[in-house]
């Protein structure tokens, strides 16, 4: 834990009047590719920066004089939710800091959004919070500027709700503090439908005024109507209340002295965003249970027999034969025939093997390993992937958290020490 000495600070004699001076300040607020410096080179001149990607091309709050004015200025500053991670407070302390300096005391602020914000999100949340902190009824003085098209309530209700959670009061009709536009000198045309249908218009006034409606504007209509609203909303007075530190006798307002008054020796680690790891080792396994199947399909084997189609037939042989008897001198002729069974259909004895052959029965195996069709199956395999059993696993996890491979890490650890987040800082300072 740090050992952080805070300042303590007191009343101290200061006359406020000595640097406050008649300067107005429009304070813009916004993330990265919101518009934000763009518009302040509309109204200062070509000195500002302007990015084209998704990095921001402010490094700190720069304050612009406004063309042909010489007490109105734009402040720019690194916004709330920077591309770079600046920490919110760092970056009012930057803006507080920057106006005492300059002896402005009277602002307005200028929130750029830009793009779908039909839900609230923490980006509009942290920015909303940080227009709050510039001081009490701040929202009365704020100009909400949508970039790309016209402000359409299903596509503002994200933004209003981060500002109304924080006091704002503004609804999808508000025409005051509310505006959007689309620059005609900086998109292509031809890539957009709408514009390409409204220039179809032949009439002049009455393309005009679709424009317009739809909130396409040149350079020059975007400085004339931001300016006129602008222009209706009231200045809102930043107080600084100055005091001295009795430790160290700094003076200043306390929300924009960042230092801290004294720091003893205290643990850090080097590397300030710790790691995600996995304690464990990757392990390959299987989600289905085993399986038991037969490999290979069933086989029928058929038995026969022979058999007789025909019928027995009883009949007399043709053939007769004929027997003496002797009696004395007297021999005595007597005729017999013979009697014999056949089958009708090939004329064979009864006790003859059939003359015709037919299935008697059939008999079902698998064919693996000869078991009948009912049998359990002779193989097993896992049913997740239908590998056979012993194969390595078709799935992988860590063994400490049981999630899948892809899984970053179920800890954070510091670089410099591999000590898991939370451990004490293993250098001093």
């Amino acid at each position: 834990m740090a050992l952080v000495v805070t300042h303590e600070f007191e009343a101290c004699e200061y006359k406020e009047e000595q640097k406050a001076n008649d300067k107005e300040a429009i304070v813009a607020v916004g993330s990265t590719a919101t518009g934000k410096s763009t518009l302040i080179q509309l109204f200062c001149g070509g000195r500002v920066v302007v990015g084209h990607g998704t990095q921001s091309q402010t490094t700190q709050s720069t304050l612009f004089r406004e063309v042909d004015s010489t007490d109105k200025y734009w402040l720019d500053s690194q916004g709330a939710n920077d591309s770079r991670g600046v920490e919110d407070e760092k970056v009012l302390t930057d803006i507080l800091r920057k106006l005492y300096e300059e002896g402005i005391r009277s602002v307005k602020v200028v929130w750029c959004v830009s793009g779908d914000f039909c839900r609230e999100t923490q980006v509009l949340q942290a920015q909303a919070r940080f227009i709050t902190s510039l001081g009490d009824n701040i929202w009365q003085s704020c100009l909400i500027i949508k970039k790309r098209g016209h402000p359409k309530p299903e596509e503002m209700n994200g933004v209003l709700a981060a500002c109304n959670r924080f006091g704002a009061n503004i609804t999808a009709s508000d025409s005051v503090h509310l505006f959007g536009y689309t620059c005609l000198e900086r998109i292509d045309a031809s890539k957009d439908r709408l514009l390409r249908q409204i220039n179809k218009i032949s009439n002049l006034e009455e393309r005009k005024r679709d424009l317009k409606e739809h909130g396409y504007f040149t350079d020059h209509e975007i400085v004339a109507e931001v300016r006129r609203k602008l222009t209706g909303l009231p200045l809102t007075q930043i107080v600084f209340d100055i005091q001295r530190c009795s430790k160290c006798g700094i003076t200043g307002d306390a929300r924009f002295v960042f230092a801290p008054c004294h720091t003893l020796m205290e643990k850090f680690h080097a590397s300030t965003t710790p790691m995600p790891y996995h304690s464990g080792s990757i392990r390959h396994f299987h989600a289905g249970a085993l399986q038991n199947y037969h490999p290979s399909g069933i086989q029928t084997t058929y038995t026969h027999e022979w058999y007789h189609p025909g019928k027995i037939d009883d009949h007399t042989a043709r053939n007769v034969s004929l027997h003496f008897l002797t009696f004395g001198i007297h021999t005595i002729a007597r005729a017999a025939t013979d009697t014999m069974e056949s089958w009708t259909c090939c004329d064979r004895k009864t006790g003859a093997s059939g003359c015709r052959k037919r299935i008697s029965g059939a008999i079902t195996k698998f064919s693996c390993c000869g078991g009948h069709s009912s049998s359990q199956g002779c193989r097993q395999r896992y049913g997740c992937c239908s590998r056979p059993h012993g194969s390595a696993g078709c799935r992988t996890d860590w063994t400490c958290c049981n999630a899948s491979q892809e899984n970053t890490g179920c800890r954070r650890r510091h670089q410099c020490c591999s000590r898991d987040e939370g451990n004490v800082g293993c250098r001093d300072r």
